[in-house]
């Protein structure tokens, strides 16, 4: 219809009419304009956009952690494995699909943690920093380790190392101190 006979058809009509109609994948949204006066126009804007259902990750049992149902486009957070603290990571991507491959890079260990703590609390005592290197040497040989437990040892072994040479540094030479740092020196070497 062309538009003249459109407008001469609305001169006399001036009603306006908006319906809205829910269907789950379009929205259709409606427009209308009138003027009361004889030369009444409407117009009438419809678009349809389509939308879809949000999408999820279906849970999943990765690296020993449950990962659970998780909306698209978002990281899952959930418990690192037993006997580690921390929050063990994963990314839903945008099509409902898990990302590479689960982050537990902040997951450490209680034994780590422990093992930290006497390092720092002693660190003038060479016995503790010679049983600590000890004790990572047989941990990481009889059990798996897990992502964030490589970074902690790694730091670790350096204060291990730095507490170490200032003990070496302040200690006045004797055979007992001489025997620790011969074992301390094979450990280290």
């Amino acid at each position: 219809m062309s538009v003249l006979k459109h407008l001469n058809i609305l001169k006399y009509a001036t009603t306006t009419t908006t319906t809205t109609t829910p269907i789950p994948t379009t929205t259709t949204t409606s427009l209308s304009t009138t003027a009361s006066n004889e030369n009444a126009i409407k117009s009438s804007l419809t678009s349809s956009v389509p939308t879809s259902a949000p999408k999820f990750c279906q849970p999943k049992y990765e690296r020993h952690v449950q990962f659970p149902k998780t909306e698209s486009g978002t990281n899952a957070k959930t418990a690192c494995p037993v006997n580690t603290d921390g929050l063990a990571e994963w990314f839903c991507s945008i099509d409902g699909k898990w990302e590479g491959s689960p982050d537990l890079s902040k997951c450490i260990s209680i034994w780590i943690k422990k093992l930290d703590a006497d390092i720092q609390n002693s660190p003038e005592d060479s016995l503790i920093q010679l049983e600590a290197l000890k004790e990572i040497h047989t941990h990481s040989k009889r059990q798996q380790l897990v992502g964030g437990e490589l970074i902690k040892i790694s730091s670790i072994i350096e204060k291990v190392v730095l507490n170490y040479v200032n003990i070496m540094k302040s200690v006045i030479p004797s055979k007992e101190n001489h025997h620790k740092n011969l074992e301390m020196n094979k450990v280290i070497y």
